[in-house]
C-alpha cells in the first residue's frame, strides 16, 4: 500500500474537529516519547503517550518557529512552582469574590437599597489580594535543564505593565479609604485622582488577563484561555465606559432614564465579565491543583524506577564480589548465573562427549 503524504489529505480526512488545531506537517517527534508527529492535529492526544499535542509545547513557537526553553506543559514544571501558582489565583480568586460583593453593594445604594458600610476596606483589602495574586501567577515559567541562564525573561513587557495597572487599583482603594470622612466625603482633587486611578487599573485588565491566557494554554486548554481573553475585553471596556458615563450624565429627564437603563446595562456586563473570570480563574486553580497531583505522582514513580534499579544493581555487584569466577568472561555462560562446582570455564562446549545410549 503507497503511503500518503499528510500535505494531500484533506481537512475532513486528517481528522477535522472543532477542537483540534492546524495539521502538522513537517518531521516533529512527540517530547514525551519521541513517537513521529506528522500528519496529526494539535490539541490531538499522542497515540503513543498520550501526551496533549501543541506546536507551542513541541519546542517550537507557533509564529517564528524558535525553539522553546520553557518546560513543555505545567504539570512538566517543578511541584513547588504549581503549588505557588494555584496560591496565586486562590487569592485572586478572593479578590475577585469581594469586588464581585462591594459592586453589586454599590448598584443596589444606587437605587436607594442599603449598601455596605465598610467598602472602601474591603476594596483595599481585595486590591492587595489582587496584586500578590498577581505576582504569584505571574512569575517566569520554569525553563529546561539545559537552557541557558541568560535568555531574556518571555513577556517581560507584558508582566510589567499589568504590574504597574494592577498597582493603581491599591493606590485607589487607599485614597478612598484613607480620605478624611471615608470615600462618600471625597471631593475635587481626591475624588478625581481616586477614579483616575481606578480608570488606569480598569484598562490594566486587559494586559492582565491576555496573560492569564498565555497561561491558560500552557495548560493545553484553548477554550479557558478564550474565556479569559472575553472576560477581558468585557472588563477592560465596561469598566472604564462607566466611569466616563458618571462624568457625562445628562441633565434632561427624558435622556436621562435612557442613560441610566444604558448604564445598567453596562455595569451589568462589567458584572458577568468578573462572573466569567471568577470562573475561569477557579477552574486555572483546580488545573494547578490536578497538575500538582500528577507531576506527584510521576515524580514518585520516576523515583521508584530509580530506586529499584539501584537495588537491582547492587544486589548484582554482591553477587559478582562473592563468586570471583563471574568475572571472568566466557561467552557460553550467561551473565550472574552461578556455574556448577567443576563445570568448564568454556561453559557446554568444553565438557566431554557423552557416550552412546546403551
Amino acid at each position: 500500500m503507497t503511503p500518503v503524504d499528510p500535505r494531500e489529505l484533506s481537512p475532513r480526512s486528517a481528522g477535522d474537529h472543532a477542537l483540534m488545531g492546524e495539521l502538522i506537517l513537517d518531521e516533529r517527534p512527540c517530547p514525551g516519547c519521541g513517537y513521529e508527529l506528522r500528519g496529526l492535529r494539535e490539541f490531538a492526544p499522542c497515540p503513543e503517550c498520550g501526551r496533549i499535542i501543541s506546536l507551542a509545547m513541541q519546542g517550537h513557537d507557533g509564529a517564528t518557529k524558535k525553539p522553546s526553553l520553557v518546560v513543555e506543559q505545567l504539570v512538566d514544571a517543578p511541584v513547588g512552582y504549581i503549588r505557588v501558582t494555584q496560591a496565586g489565583f486562590v487569592a485572586m480568586i478572593l479578590a475577585t469574590v469581594m469586588t464581585f460583593v462591594v459592586g453589586v453593594s454599590l448598584f443596589a445604594s444606587a437605587f436607594g437599597f442599603g449598601g455596605l458600610s465598610n467598602a472602601a476596606p474591603m476594596l483595599l483589602i481585595a486590591s492587595l489580594l489582587w496584586l500578590g495574586g498577581l505576582a504569584l501567577v505571574m512569575r517566569p515559567r520554569p525553563l529546561l535543564p539545559d537552557a541557558p541562564r541568560t535568555i531574556e525573561t518571555e513577556w517581560w513587557m507584558l508582566r510589567l505593565v499589568t504590574l504597574l495597572t494592577q498597582s493603581a487599583f491599591v493606590l485607589a482603594a487607599a485614597v478612598g479609604a484613607l480620605a478624611p470622612g471615608g470615600p462618600s466625603a471625597m471631593g475635587g482633587a481626591l475624588l478625581l485622582l481616586a477614579l483616575a486611578l481606578a480608570l488606569i487599573g480598569a484598562i490594566g485588565w486587559i494586559p492582565t488577563t491576555v496573560l492569564l491566557a498565555r497561561y491558560a494554554d500552557w495548560t493545553a486548554d484553548t477554550d479557558l484561555g478564550w474565556r479569559l481573553r472575553y472576560a477581558a475585553m468585557g472588563m477592560g471596556v465596561t469598566a472604564p465606559l462607566i466611569a466616563v458615563m458618571e462624568f457625562a450624565a445628562p441633565r434632561s429627564w427624558d435622556v436621562f432614564m435612557f442613560y441610566r437603563l444604558f448604564t445598567i446595562f453596562i455595569f451589568m456586563l462589567l458584572l458577568t465579565s468578573l462572573g466569567v473570570f471568577l470562573w475561569s480563574s477557579v477552574s486555572l486553580a483546580a488545573t494547578c491543583a490536578l497538575a500538582a497531583g500528577i507531576a506527584r505522582t510521576r515524580r514518585s514513580k520516576d523515583q521508584r524506577l530509580v530506586d529499584r534499579m539501584r537495588a537491582e544493581a547492587e544486589a548484582h555487584m554482591r553477587r559478582v564480589a562473592q563468586e570471583p569466577e563471574m568475572r571472568t568472561p566466557d561467552p557460553y555462560h550467561p551473565i550472574g548465573t552461578p556455574r556448577s562446582p567443576g563445570a568448564s570455564s568454556l561453559g557446554k562446549s568444553g565438557a566431554p562427549p557423552k557416550g552412546p545410549p546403551r
